[in-house]
């Protein structure tokens, strides 16, 4: 009858070690709140969190629903690892080539604080229920203008120098004629 327990013994040894190695999910910050633009709720928004540190985490993503509230969500997993991101919206049939709506706003939000345009930066360190991410009328953020070469000006004349030495320096003689 000692040969049940064995089994039994090696079995929960399986399951421990399965509860150690992989098994364990990492920890994830609940992030659910509403999208506005200049105080008024935005829906029909995806809005992506890309992490500032390119690591193996898969982008965070949401979408807002008619009265802009929206829940962020990692790959299967509900909310937003720690770390810091980068927050950017656009319209989720944009790429299919079509647009979920045309009105004014709208159209300011998700070109405003597209991807290339964003200066939101979200800090993912504690849950937050009922986050209102604004995004409001503001300034473009400036690019580094391009480097243009500089222009070539030319050469100025430089005064001679009164120098006796530069002036006349002395004749070289050819090393047949030395002595």
């Amino acid at each position: 009858m000692k040969m049940p327990s064995k089994r039994l013994s090696k079995f929960a040894l399986l399951i421990s070690f399965a509860m150690f190695v992989g098994c364990e999910k990492p920890a994830y910050y609940t992030c659910m709140g509403t999208i506005t633009h200049d105080g008024r709720p935005v829906p029909d928004l995806q809005i992506t969190f890309a992490p500032v540190m390119i690591d193996s985490v898969r982008s965070p993503m949401g979408l807002t629903d008619a009265n802009g509230k929206f829940e962020m969500t990692t790959a299967r997993f509900r909310g937003v690892p720690p770390g810091k991101f980068k927050v950017f919206v656009e319209d989720p049939r944009a790429a299919d080539g079509s647009r979920t709506r045309i009105d004014d706003d709208y159209l300011y939000v998700t070109k405003r604080y597209c991807e290339l345009n964003s200066d939101v930066i979200y800090v993912s360190d504690m849950h937050r229920e009922n986050f209102e991410l604004k995004l409001d009328t503001k300034e473009l953020p400036q690019k580094a203008e391009a480097q243009t070469p500089p222009t070539e000006t030319p050469p100025t004349e430089t005064p001679p120098t009164e120098n006796p030495e530069t002036e006349n320096p002395p004749a070289k003689v050819p090393p047949a004629e030395q002595e």
